[in-house]
């Protein structure tokens, strides 16, 4: 009698396997429906989901999670404004006296320390001052000491942002006071501190709100003359304040100068998450809208497996009144 031997062969395997794999299927059962399409502010609008596809995120068509801005790569110019508040404490009640002492400045052609971003008083020198555009005019500033602070009001500097627009931006406070036998030198406090843009869809960007996350500081504290007086930063880089000294002291020169800004910075939009691959099925998902208008609300879902993925898109328009 003859014995056989059973041999597979590696295609055989191959096949076997392959008649095994899972077929990517596009989620075309999933569907989005609501009671209604007009809300009031407040109401809670019940998105109902019908379906269970892998990933499922969505666009609520409010300011930052706007579809039709998920891939922006330029932003059209926008309203670019700033303000802050200031204080002051010290020196001359006479508001003929002791004038100019803090002046506001800007520049896109600041010469920068070649390595790293701290500035130094070797950085201001290099810079010729006709680099720094003075734009203390644009603000409300106290003229004699007083307990309260008084607010700029919203101030609108696009133009200098188009001006600069492709240049590192830097803005500048610039502190001078001078030796007096009698007066003290002028104590500025700064709070409040913002530059925003606001995109023509309503959208606003804190410029400062990277930066102020990032480990290092927002500004640069130099000192031109008296380093015993110098600017100070409070808990947040939005406090910054300089105490000139009492009468005798000696003259003051002193600067804060910010990082390199991007006055027209923007984000492109994002969606909200509402499901993964590893969550259970899910049947609705809600939303207050605090403002009236009408939002595009636009629902992706996806099925993903060995890296390839299939999508479809769900949109309505939801109407919100006051």
């Amino acid at each position: 009698m003859k014995k056989y031997k059973l041999v597979i062969f590696p295609i055989l395997i191959l096949f076997i396997f392959s008649c095994t794999k899972m077929d990517l299927i596009t989620p075309t059962d999933f569907t989005i429906s609501v009671d209604k399409t007009t809300y009031k502010v407040g109401d809670t609008v019940t998105f109902k989901i019908n379906g269970n596809p892998d990933y499922i995120h969505y666009f609520s068509g409010d300011s930052g999670y706007i579809y039709e801005n998920r891939n922006l790569t330029t932003a059209p110019i926008g309203k670019v404004t700033m303000s802050f508040s200031s204080r002051l404490t010290e020196g001359a009640t006479d508001s003929t006296l002791q004038q100019n002492t803090l002046r506001v400045l800007i520049s896109g052609n600041f010469i920068t320390p070649a390595a790293g971003y701290k500035i130094d008083s070797a950085a201001v020198a290099r810079t010729s001052m006709d680099a720094w555009e003075d734009i203390t005019s644009r603000f409300k500033l106290p003229k004699v000491p007083g307990t309260n602070s008084l607010n700029t009001g919203v101030v609108d500097i696009t133009d200098l942002a188009i001006k600069y627009a492709g240049k590192p931006t830097y803005l500048a406070f610039l502190y001078k006071d001078v030796s007096d036998t009698v007066q003290a030198q002028r104590y500025w406090y700064i709070t409040n501190l913002t530059i925003d843009n606001t995109l023509p869809n309503g959208n606003k960007y804190n410029v400062f709100y990277l930066i102020n996350k990032s480990l290092s500081p927002l500004f640069s504290i130099v000192n031109i003359k008296n380093n015993s007086n110098i600017w100070t930063i409070g808990s947040t880089a939005a406090q910054i304040s300089i105490n000139g000294g009492p009468a005798k002291s000696p003259d003051n020169e002193d600067w804060i100068i910010s990082r390199a800004l991007n006055l027209m910075y923007f984000t492109t939009d994002k969606s909200l998450p509402i499901k993964t691959v590893s969550d259970n099925i899910i049947t609705s998902t809600q939303k207050i809208y605090k403002k009236a208008g009408v939002y595009h609300v636009v629902f992706v879902a996806k099925n993903v497996i060995n890296g390839n993925e299939t999508e479809v898109i769900r949109d309505l328009n939801i109407t919100v009144t006051n």
